[in-house]
């Protein structure tokens, strides 16, 4: 039985990553959809827009309800997963009929694929978490149930057998001390010889004890001491080993922390995105149907509500993306980086035809082994980067690619605001935004996820500030991973 509770608890872990990797990985893809609505005006704000808004504001509801479920199971949560789940499919069926274009279909269909799969997941971990409190149910009745029987009928047999032995003693105890008067001049004579053999066990047992505190020293908590010698000496070794034992349990269950944190990060990040979410989704509910109702300060306090509500869903997906940067595995494959960059510039395309920014990319790009999604992240972020901080003076981005026998060197140019030399330090550190970025809406994790995916790329990302403005990013990828 505790075998079956160990093995579920390890399925349950394995399927909420999972889970939450996957749940990422929408957050990635319905946003692009509702940026590519950006530029509709609010007053004639479309079903379209409204549409996938419902289904991301859906969408969370899922995630959170899940992982509260995992937490604290309630019959009531599955009530409302089935609810969440059911308006989800309402707006995408209303989205799908909203006339979408070719490519909007194609997004779309990609994006109904990858929801099967996360809601899939997520009903696998609630059937885990069920059968899992079944198990620890069941567990717990069989400990009561041994516990009665030895309280009730072992105890009274342990009891009884007690007092027998002692009786016994005490009838052989006189024949022990006549013998053993007759073992004292035996043992007399024995103990010189012993004594030699003992002392060189003894020596031979410090010698192990000294090396085993050097390994101990040098970190390796699984080396075991075992002396020779069978005195203190081994209760020094067991002490010495009980010590790595009691070490390396306080070092797993650090670690088992961490997760417990990790995932209540998590939650906490998600239950706020959600009321986030409500919060822009009524505000500009209340744009469209009530703006004619509102005065111009009314109107102002209602497009604050809607900027503010998009700044703090912007932070929980960064938080999210850089904990799921650290932690998800690495799906490696060989991708066209042309692919890559042809992607992010259609996703900013308005943005460079508004702006009157020439994008250039060299003709042939190599191929490269990498995690799709991963390098994705890190692009976008780089040319969001560009756009954002540019400033009236930016005109253009050039992307441009270089390599070493070992790495691929990728670079990201602009000719924007840049930033001086000396404030280069600690950009790619989190929460890190310099003066000149005050009044321009951002978290400061952008740059801090773009290293920590390069690193785990077996690479590195650093910044150079232009001649005559502008700035460079730099990007190396391992050829070897």
């Amino acid at each position: 039985m505790s075998r079956q509770i160990i093995t579920l608890a390890e399925a349950k872990k394995h399927e909420q990553k999972r889970f939450t990797q996957l749940a990422d990985q929408m957050n990635i893809m319905i946003d692009p959809i509702l940026s590519a609505l950006q530029g509709e005006d609010v007053s004639t704000l479309s079903i379209k827009r409204e549409a996938a808004l419902r289904m991301k504001i859906s969408f969370h509801r899922i995630f959170s309800t899940i992982l509260s479920y995992v937490i604290q199971p309630k019959p009531i949560l599955k009530t409302e997963i089935s609810e969440a789940n059911g308006a989800f499919l309402k707006w995408e069926k209303i989205y799908s009929e909203s006339g979408l274009a070719q490519s909007a279909k194609t997004s779309l269909n990609e994006l109904n694929r990858k929801y099967e799969r996360t809601f899939d997941s997520g009903k696998e971990i609630i059937r885990i978490t069920d059968q899992l409190r079944h198990k620890i149910e069941r567990f717990e009745k069989g400990l009561l149930r041994i516990r009665r029987i030895l309280d009730e009928e072992i105890q009274p047999l342990i009891r009884k057998d007690t007092e027998r032995t002692a009786e016994n003693a005490i009838h052989h105890g006189a024949v022990a001390l006549t013998v053993t008067l007759g073992m004292t001049l035996f043992v007399l004579l024995a103990m010189g010889v012993s004594t030699w053999f003992a002392t060189r066990g003894i020596i031979r047992s410090v010698r192990q004890l000294k090396e085993g505190s050097e390994t101990f020293g040098r970190g390796d908590l699984d080396h075991r001491i075992s002396p020779s010698a069978d005195d203190e000496l081994r209760d020094v070794a067991a002490a010495f080993n009980q010590m790595a034992e009691k070490r390396k349990m306080a070092e797993n269950q650090v670690q088992a922390s961490a997760d417990k944190i990790k995932i209540f990060s998590y939650s906490i990040s998600h239950d706020l995105k959600s009321p986030a979410m409500g919060i822009h989704g009524l505000a500009m509910l209340l744009q469209k149907q009530s703006e004619h109702l509102l005065d111009d300060k009314g109107k102002r306090t209602c497009e604050q509500i809607v900027k503010t509500s998009e700044l703090i869903e912007e932070l929980v997906n960064h938080i999210n993306a850089f904990i799921s940067t650290r932690e998800a595995p690495l799906s490696l494959e060989n991708l066209p980086m042309e692919a890559v960059v042809d992607i992010i510039r259609e996703e900013v395309s308005e943005r460079l035809e508004t702006g009157g920014i020439t994008w250039t990319q060299p003709e042939n790009l190599p191929e490269i082994r990498v995690d799709r999604m991963s390098m994705i992240r890190v692009i976008r972020n780089l040319v969001d980067n560009a756009l954002k901080y540019g400033g009236k003076s930016l005109s253009r981005i050039v992307f441009g690619h270089d390599e070493t026998e070992t790495h691929h060197i990728f670079s990201v140019v602009d000719d924007g605001a840049g930033l001086k030399k000396e404030d280069m330090d600690g950009i790619f550190e989190p929460f890190k935004r310099k003066k000149s970025a005050r009044g321009t809406q951002g978290t400061g994790l952008g740059l801090a996820i773009v290293k920590e995916i390069m690193a785990r790329h077996e690479g590195d990302v650093w910044a150079e500030p232009g001649v005559d403005g502008g700035i460079t990013f730099y990007l190396s990828v391992s050829k070897d991973l």
